[in-house]
């Protein structure tokens, strides 16, 4: 199964807290990417980042993201969206009525 973890820093993290953490992060994300487990990562307009997690299970996926150092530091707001195939296109070949 594929999720997207959007992650946004809290309003009341400062930099220092973020900077402390950085490297950790980093480390950790560079691991979920050589597993095979992340897929991408962007940035976005928020503080924060997108991710897109391969998972087994949204446990699985969750659990992924909880062990983020900024994550296990609170440091991040995590929402966890659950992704499907885009079923749309099979309108185009359906039967007119």
């Amino acid at each position: 199964m594929q999720f997207f973890a959007i992650l946004r820093v809290r309003s009341n993290v400062t930099e220092e807290q973020q900077a402390a953490l950085r490297r950790a992060e980093v480390e950790a994300v560079w691991e979920l990417t050589k597993s095979g487990i992340l897929r991408s990562i962007r940035f976005s307009d928020d503080p924060g980042a997108i991710l897109e997690i391969e998972a087994v299970s949204r446990d699985e996926a969750a659990a992924h993201i909880a062990a983020l150092p900024m994550v296990e530091a609170d440091l991040l707001n995590v929402d966890l969206l659950a992704l499907s195939p885009f079923t749309g296109f099979a309108a185009l070949f359906a039967p007119q009525r």
